[in-house]
């Protein structure tokens, strides 16, 4: 909450409060948190914000993936400091939530995050939860990208 109250610009209600909530949503969920990679944390958060915010951050993932740029979700451990890097990692992880939201309605994320708090996996909770591997879906989400 300090990173936000530090970089309040115009869109700090709008934008921040949100996004900051749905951080502390993902801790009361209960879910092993550290198992998670950044770009599913952050991604969650962005995908919570209002949706002209979730608009932009689907434009650019769609944007990096029309490039090529798109990264394998199993295997990014990014942990960018700040600057565009945290805005590429935080827009393509939305855009991988706002797809699973556009597949299976936003029934899948209190199901995901039941899976992970009882399988204390989160790469198993997406099989456990909505029936697919990560693999399975990252293809999935890699077309309906680039279909946009």
């Amino acid at each position: 909450m300090a990173i936000l109250l530090a970089d309040s610009g115009p869109d700090f209600l709008a934008r921040g409060i949100p996004h900051e909530l749905a951080h502390l949503f993902q801790f009361r969920w209960g879910a092993a948190l550290a198992q998670a990679p950044r770009w599913f944390l952050e991604g969650d958060a962005r995908a919570l914000e209002p949706a002209l915010f979730q608009a932009a951050a689907l434009a650019n993932a769609r944007q990096i993936a029309h490039a090529g740029a798109l990264p394998g979700l199993l295997t990014w451990q990014a942990e960018p400091l700040g600057g565009a890097a945290l805005a590429d990692l935080t827009d393509v992880g939305a855009s991988f939530v706002l797809f699973l939201e556009a597949t299976y309605g936003p029934a899948w994320r209190p199901a995901f995050y039941a899976a992970w708090h009882q399988s204390a996996d989160f790469w198993r909770a997406f099989e456990l939860s909505l029936g697919s591997s990560l693999l399975a879906l990252e293809a999935a989400w890699r077309a309906w990208l680039l279909l946009g």
